[in-house]
């Protein structure tokens, strides 16, 4: 990283990195560990899903602590920004049918981590939907809903 980043960034971008890999260890050890659910195809479909996009975060936001003006890979998360939505949609039809053919344990999870999977798309490669220190959240005050620095470093490359 170029001396002329702060180090207060740097911070912030290895917090964001590690923070998703935690993550990615971190949720479903509390989904299949600690409160038992089953790993059922449903539950591993949607786990998956969800772990492959905070991998995804994770990655850029190591990508961006190593080079913050202009990250290499944004070919790579271009592609992923059209992947990730086919495979979500094609993803959530046998969630519903698990859900509704039940028993609900073996397919919640998997539902639930579709959705966190949903919304972390949108958080890297749309609109920012986190909002979590006082500098962010003036921002969102005064500014509204940001787009998202992955989409932003897309779209510059």
């Amino acid at each position: 990283m170029p001396r002329t980043t702060p180090r207060p960034v740097r911070r912030r971008l290895w917090s964001l990195a590690t923070g998703e890999l935690v993550s990615i260890v971190v949720l479903p050890w509390v989904a299949y560990g600690l409160i038992g659910l089953p790993l059922s195809p449903a539950n591993v479909l949607g786990t998956a899903l969800a772990l492959f996009v905070l991998l995804q975060g994770s990655v850029y936001w190591l990508l961006k602590l190593r080079r913050p003006a202009a990250p290499r890979g944004m070919q790579v998360y271009a592609v992923l920004r059209w992947l990730n939505p086919v495979l979500l949609a094609v993803a959530l039809p046998p969630l519903v049918v698990a859900v509704v053919n039940g028993p609900a344990d073996e397919a919640i999870a998997g539902l639930v981590f579709w959705v966190l999977a949903v919304l972390e798309h949108v958080n890297y490669f749309h609109t920012q939907l986190m909002y979590d220190n006082a500098t962010d959240l003036r921002r969102l005050r005064t500014s509204g809903l940001q787009r998202a620095h992955l989409g932003l470093d897309i779209a510059r490359r």
